[in-house]
C-alpha cells in the first residue's frame, strides 16, 4: 500500500501512563511538526483513561520522524509504543436471502446495525481513521 503525503496521518500512541494528558502529548510531538489533533481514548461514565491516544499530523514525513524518535521511549515510567495508525473497515455482510427467510427481517437488520455500532464504539477509533 502506497503512503500518500496528503490528508491527516494518525499516529497511535500506546502504553501511556494513565495520568498523561493532551498537553504532555503535545510536548512530546510538537517539535516534529504541525499537530492537527490529539485524542486520548477514554471509556465509560467515569471517563477512565485507556492508556492509548492518537496524534494527528498533517505531514507524513514529520509523522514518521516522530514515530521513529518516540517509539520505545520511556515516559513516566512506561515504554511507549508508537506507530502509524491503520484503519479497521468493517462492513457486515447482509445476504438478501437471509432477510427474506428470516421471521422478522426488520429485527434482523436492526440487530446487525446494533452489532456494527457496538463494534465501532468498542474500537472507539472509527472517526479518527476516515480520510477524504
Amino acid at each position: 500500500m502506497e503512503k500518500k503525503n496528503t490528508g491527516i496521518h494518525s499516529i497511535y500512541v500506546g502504553n501511556l501512563n494513565y495520568n498523561t494528558d493532551e498537553d504532555q502529548l503535545l510536548g512530546l510531538f510538537k517539535s516534529f511538526g504541525y499537530i492537527k489533533n490529539i485524542k486520548i481514548m477514554r471509556e465509560g461514565k467515569a471517563n477512565k483513561h485507556k492508556g492509548i491516544a492518537f496524534v494527528d499530523m498533517v505531514n507524513l514525513a514529520d509523522a514518521e520522524k516522530a514515530i521513529k524518535a518516540i517509539d520505545g521511549k520511556l515516559n513516566y515510567g512506561r515504554t511507549l509504543k508508537v506507530s502509524l495508525a491503520t484503519t479497521q473497515n468493517f462492513k457486515p455482510e447482509i445476504h438478501p436471502e437471509s432477510l427474506t427467510s428470516a421471521k422478522n427481517p426488520k429485527k434482523l437488520r436492526d440487530n446487525i446495525a446494533k452489532k456494527e455500532r457496538r463494534l465501532k464504539k468498542k474500537t472507539g477509533l472509527q472517526a479518527l481513521f476516515s480520510r477524504s
